[in-house]
């Protein structure tokens, strides 16, 4: 399993990000041979103003000095008073980020985020990493650059002052790991490049006087409800988890085929982690579109692995019986599949270059534990997953032939029916599909294949389909 982003500080170091808690708690830690401190960068929070109760936004910011080396990463420490302000919700992370690793709250360093505390100590902690498109550019160096927006409800009475602090100080944690505000970036050097972690020696607090009058916003905006808490973890029996990626007809050479990756469970979850294997002699993984909550991404083309991970939260991901489209996945496909046959996605265990562990499981939340962790192994039944197939196509098709078997048949009927209102997976060949050629699927279609098979109406010709869409004489 990969490990909780709160375990370890190399672990969020190389996902992300981190917010510490309250000076208390600062000691002295130790700083490893590739750590500096360095006022080239700073962070900044931006608390928009509320009455008491309103949930109001908390903007995180970034401001960096030109400097030689590539910004891949932040960690990022800060602090509040829970008798005047409450963590509510998920965060909202700007698109200046490739992942993120989630947010934990607590209220002590160590311990879980829980019942409040009577002196008011609280914290909170996310991780991300950089895109390549942002730390390549320098048009960002010197600018405020947006990281992530939380929400916090007010408490505090009309006219009191409220803060939350980022601190520029060490803070111990789990035994003898540090947490604080850095910046990780490489620079060029022989024998390669050397990750630095740098330690801001600035900061810039977020400040709010609380307004009088009532409250007008007691929620925050547009966040997916709270996830449920079952009594008792699920036993196996009473699981039903389908993990399923779409399989597609493709030509040698093709570019960015869209693959859906969806999970269904008959239990509520709040977190995930889907690996893939596919065969990196015929494919390339180009880029992920998560459609959930932003997860920890890891592509290795060399061997063939993609590894996603959504850290549970607080937050509902999928519904009882609801299937989630969680990702679609863009592959280009070599010359070489000429002649390759089905290519198969599988699902399988993956460990990373810096052996972290990513199975298939997700996150139910119950009250034996924050979030349980239920692996899709055979330890766990029933579980169905469905690998994804690229069948390579050499040759053009039937016009009709939906299902891409060969044949124009009934069954292509049925599989257009099928994806029209059985809420069934996408036809396998959607240009043959489209029978009467208009440029849409639909009924129309269903009605001109039955009439060739139940009416005498003319076939078609010759196969002359392709079934990305091009033209059979292009080939």
């Amino acid at each position: 399993m990969i490990p909780n982003p709160l375990v370890s500080l190399a672990v969020l170091r190389l996902l992300g990000a981190v917010f510490c808690v309250a000076p208390a708690h600062a000691q002295s830690c130790l700083v490893p041979g590739n750590s500096r401190e360095t006022d080239h960068f700073f962070f900044e929070g931006r608390l928009h103003a509320g009455a008491s109760g309103d949930v109001v936004p908390l903007e995180i910011r970034a401001t960096i000095d030109p400097y030689d080396g590539r910004w891949f990463g932040v960690t990022v420490v800060g602090c509040f008073d829970n008798a005047s302000l409450e963590l509510v919700g998920d965060p909202i992370y700007s698109e200046f980020f490739e992942s993120v690793s989630g947010v934990r709250g607590f209220y002590e360093l160590g311990g879980e985020f829980g019942p409040r505390r009577e002196d008011g100590g609280a914290g909170f902690v996310f991780g991300a990493n950089v895109l390549e498109q942002a730390y390549s550019s320098r048009a960002s160096f010197g600018q405020s650059i947006p990281l992530a927006t939380l929400y916090f409800r007010l408490l505090a009475a009309d006219g009191v002052d409220v803060s939350v602090e980022i601190c520029d100080q060490r803070f111990a944690y789990a035994g003898g790991s540090c947490l604080s505000n850095e910046l990780a970036y490489e620079v060029a050097g022989p024998p390669g490049s050397t990750t630095i972690v740098t330690t801001s020696t600035r900061h810039i607090p977020a400040e709010i006087r609380v307004l009088p009058g009532p409250a007008t916003r007691p929620e925050p905006p547009d966040l997916p409800p709270a996830a449920i808490v079952y009594p008792e973890a699920p036993a196996p029996g009473d699981l039903d988890i389908r993990f399923a990626l779409a399989g597609a007809v493709v030509t040698p050479g093709s570019r960015d085929v869209p693959l859906d990756l969806s999970i269904t469970s008959s239990h509520e979850f709040a977190g995930l982690t889907t690996s893939l294997r596919y065969p990196s002699e015929f494919l390339r993984l180009t880029r992920v579109d998560e459609h959930v909550r932003p997860g920890v991404l890891v592509i290795d083309n060399d061997a063939g692995h993609l590894a996603l991970a959504l850290f549970d939260s607080s937050r509902r991901v999928g519904r009882e019986g609801e299937r989630v489209r969680v990702a679609t996945l863009f592959f280009d496909v070599s010359e070489s599949a000429t002649g390759a046959g089905a290519l198969s996605i599988r699902f399988a265990p993956y460990t990373d270059r810096d052996q972290r562990s990513y199975e298939n499981w997700i996150a139910i939340r119950h009250l034996g534990g924050t979030a349980g962790r239920l692996p899709v192994t055979a330890e766990v039944e029933p579980v169905y997953v469905a690998h994804g197939a690229l069948r390579v196509q050499d040759e053009p098709t039937w016009r009709g032939d939906a299902n891409f078997d060969g044949a124009l048949d009934l069954s292509d009927a049925l599989a257009i029916l099928g994806e029209l209102f059985l809420a069934a997976e996408p036809v396998a060949c959607p240009a043959a599909a489209d029978f009467d050629a208009d440029g849409r699927r639909n009924v129309s279609d269903v009605v001109g294949i039955l009439a060739v098979l139940f009416r005498g109406h003319p076939a078609p010709a010759a196969p002359s389909i392709f079934c990305d869409g091009a033209q059979s004489g292009a080939r």
